[in-house]
């Protein structure tokens, strides 16, 4: 099976079952390690309280992946598995995710014995750079950055809805400190020399919408 064809966008279970054939060359319901993955996965997105970073999020990254940045990418099963795998460890008052998100990853990579055909160290890079800390080198760390920030650049309704998610993630957070944080993460974006995006694609898909998205939210959170 060749995973650059498959159709998105497309449910995370069916997105998996194509994407470990395409690997193992077996099916998902004859390779239990993979369907035990997988169960994981869906167990830790669906988990309460991730009224954003949960299933969803990923087919979406996925489908703006295959959507927009396909023929860009250099090393595509890397990638595939990053974006499936980046959010996988999700605690909100915690600075780490990213780091312990890397570690499932590699631990999954090492049970199923993928790792001759996914390289487990660039995985962790792509993984690593979607906590936004640090500027991209290579044109696929780009890639998945521009993907994971894509929803900014979403019609109003569907930012209206990322936000709300958002903020339901951070009920723990009064409404005080929540709006001080959030505005320093949004003006961030819109600092950033260059762009809120890094690659042609995305920014000419998504810069000025996000723009006007972003600066409107910092507008709602100051009054």
């Amino acid at each position: 099976m060749d995973i650059r064809k498959i159709k998105t966008p497309i449910g995370l279970r069916e997105y998996w079952a194509a994407f470990s054939e395409s690997i193992s060359g077996k099916s998902l319901e004859s390779h239990p390690l993979s369907f035990l993955a997988l169960h994981h996965l869906m167990e830790n997105y669906n988990r309460s309280g991730r009224e954003y970073h949960n299933t969803k999020h990923i087919e979406f990254c996925l489908h703006e992946l295959h959507s927009k940045a396909l023929k860009y990418v250099t090393h595509l099963n890397e990638i595939i598995f990053a974006i499936i795998f980046h959010d996988s460890v999700q605690e909100i008052n915690s600075k780490l995710n990213e780091f312990h998100s890397a570690r499932v990853a590699y631990t999954n990579l090492d049970a199923l014995d993928w790792k001759d055909k996914i390289n487990p160290v660039t995985v962790h890079d792509f993984i690593m750079v979607t906590d936004h800390s640090r500027e991209p080198k290579t044109t696929d760390e780009k890639i998945i950055v521009d993907i994971d920030l894509a929803i900014l650049g979403q019609d109003e309704s569907a930012y209206l809805k990322y936000e709300e998610a958002i903020r339901k993630e951070y009920s723990w957070v009064n409404d005080t400190d929540f709006k001080d944080g959030r505005i320093k993460v949004l003006q961030k974006f819109l600092d950033r020399r260059g762009g809120i995006f890094y690659t042609d694609v995305f920014q000419c898909s998504y810069e000025g919408l996000a723009r006007r998205n972003m600066e409107r939210a910092i507008e709602r959170l100051q009054s």
